[in-house]
């Protein structure tokens, strides 16, 4: 009696696998059905919140923070160089960098980053340099470093879906 007893609770556990099996497949196969444009080099995952599929992976870059990161910190570093020919060479980096995030901005339709931008490529441009007394560089460098940090986080290139 014990051993009939025993079997029947083992087919019911495993009735009870088996159908816990099949829903979990019938939601897999609704979840994949509901990936439209999902492939194997860009899979979707479903958002908790919204419900909607996903791309795990980012859609856009930021390729002007690395740039902007370095132009802050030559401007900060020229700082402490301002009438040596150190001066000369980060001005030649800074106006450099400048001109590249334009690039960037302009990649992304950020084209107000160019109002600043383009300022920073002008002053600390070393084939024609101008001339200022260091308490005004030491503004200029300040305002500079905030504009290239700035850029650097919120200029967004958006990644091609095809990718």
């Amino acid at each position: 009696m014990a051993s009939s007893k025993r079997t029947s609770e083992q087919e019911a556990a495993l009735r009870a696998r088996q159908q816990a099996n099949q829903a979990a497949k019938a939601e897999a196969s609704t979840m994949r059905a509901g990936q439209s444009g999902g492939n194997k080099n860009n899979p979707m995952v479903r958002d908790p919140k919204t419900g909607k599929t996903v791309s795990r992976y980012p859609s856009y870059t930021r390729t002007a923070l690395a740039p902007g990161l370095l132009g802050a910190i030559a401007l900060l570093a020229a700082v402490a160089v301002i009438d040596t020919g150190w001066f000369t060479i980060l001005q030649y980096a800074i106006a450099i960098l400048a001109l590249i995030i334009c690039v960037f901005a302009w990649q992304a339709k950020q084209w107000w980053w160019i109002i600043g931008l383009v300022p920073i490529a002008v002053i600390w441009n070393p084939v024609v340099p101008l001339h200022f007394d260091p308490p005004v560089w030491y503004a200029f460098h300040l305002g500079a470093a905030i504009v290239f940090v700035a850029s650097g986080l919120l200029i967004k290139i958006p990644v091609p879906q095809d990718k």
